[in-house]
């Protein structure tokens, strides 16, 4: 079941999932490491034009709110993606080069 949050554009699944685009799959913490947490408005237009007609600046900029006001929830999720990935590249099979 999604919920609203009460940020315009972006819901969750469950009071501890992870919040992301209405319509979407694509996460708050997603649009972070995208933009960053100061993004000009060229950084904005440049995250839309890799999702056309699933992003528009209204849902950007609800992302970078939601981040803005729940700083540290989202920082956690960026670092547990970060371990995982690092994971990944640390028990992934030997590089041929």
């Amino acid at each position: 079941m999604v919920m609203q949050t009460r940020y315009p554009h972006i819901v969750r699944d469950s009071n501890d999932s992870e919040p992301y685009v209405e319509g979407t799959r694509i996460t708050v913490s997603r649009v972070v490491v995208e933009v960053g947490i100061s993004p000009k408005i060229r950084d904005l237009e440049r995250l839309v034009a890799l999702y056309p007609g699933y992003l528009d600046l209204n849902k950007v900029r609800g992302a970078i709110d939601y981040y803005r006001d729940n700083k540290s929830e989202i920082d956690n999720y960026i670092a547990e993606s970060r371990a995982r990935a690092g994971k990944v590249i640390r028990t992934g099979p030997p590089s041929p080069i």
